[in-house]
């Protein structure tokens, strides 16, 4: 088999396995793919069927799928290379927030994942109650756009879903477009300091553990401890007190 005819095979049987869609977008209301999601069971469809993928970031990001039989037989997928500015992380974490959000891109392509149709849909038109909050928030969700503060747009949605809903469905195209990807990023930035905090804890690495935690800024601190379980918040507790 070629492989084109290895990769239609991988896609076909991926396709049929039931995954759980773990990334939620509250700016939309849709549930998506995070890469974590279906990477394992995709390496383990590509094992089967004797092809092997291989992504490299340059001008632009590239994934090779290659036939392990014989490996000038490949398919190259390719994708811009885009930049994040997220609050609280230095330049390093918004290169590795944009290459994993990259990967999963390219994985999506290979894959031949259909995301929900709310993606390009945008919000529903849905009526919150207008509260006097509401202009307020507008303000605060188009500050947080505006000055690129992910982890401001995961909080505010968290703390009035409702009046967050209103004020995004009010920004214009490009702010929409930018809030999703700040959110998108942020909340995959989230995971990773909530396992690296979790790395840290199990490698009894005090001084680790309180560098991640003194980058982040009051929002990320926030979000991130919503997402600890006892054992690890108890941990950073051990750091703060110490």
């Amino acid at each position: 088999m070629n492989i084109y005819q290895r990769l239609n095979a991988a896609r076909s049987e991926f396709h049929t396995l039931e995954l759980k869609k773990s990334g939620h977008n509250k700016f939309a209301g849709y549930n998506y793919f995070e890469l974590g999601d279906f990477v394992v069971p995709a390496l383990e469809l590509f094992k089967k069927h004797g092809i092997c993928s291989t992504i490299s970031f340059g001008a632009e990001a590239r994934m090779e799928i290659v036939n392990v039989d014989e490996p000038s037989d490949r398919i190259i997928i390719t994708s811009p290379m885009s930049s994040a500015q997220l609050k609280g992380c230095h330049e390093v974490q918004n290169l590795g927030a944009v290459q994993t959000y990259t990967r999963r891109y390219l994985w999506v392509a290979a894959l031949e994942i259909v995301e929900h149709d709310a993606v390009d849909a945008g919000v529903k038109d849905e009526k919150p109650n207008q509260s006097k909050d509401t202009t307020s928030k507008l303000g605060e969700v188009t500050k947080a756009v505006t000055d690129g503060d992910g982890w401001a747009l995961l909080k505010i949605a968290r703390e009035d879903h409702q009046a967050f809903l209103f004020a995004f469905g009010r920004l214009g195209s490009n702010q929409k477009k930018a809030a999703r990807e700040l959110e998108q990023l942020a909340a995959q930035q989230r995971m990773d300091y909530v396992s690296g905090l979790i790395d840290a804890r199990d490698a009894q690495d005090d001084v680790g553990g309180r560098q991640l935690w003194d980058e982040l800024s009051t929002d990320g601190k926030r979000l991130v401890w919503e997402k600890l379980d006892g054992e690890t918040q108890a941990f950073v507790k051990s750091l703060k007190e110490a």
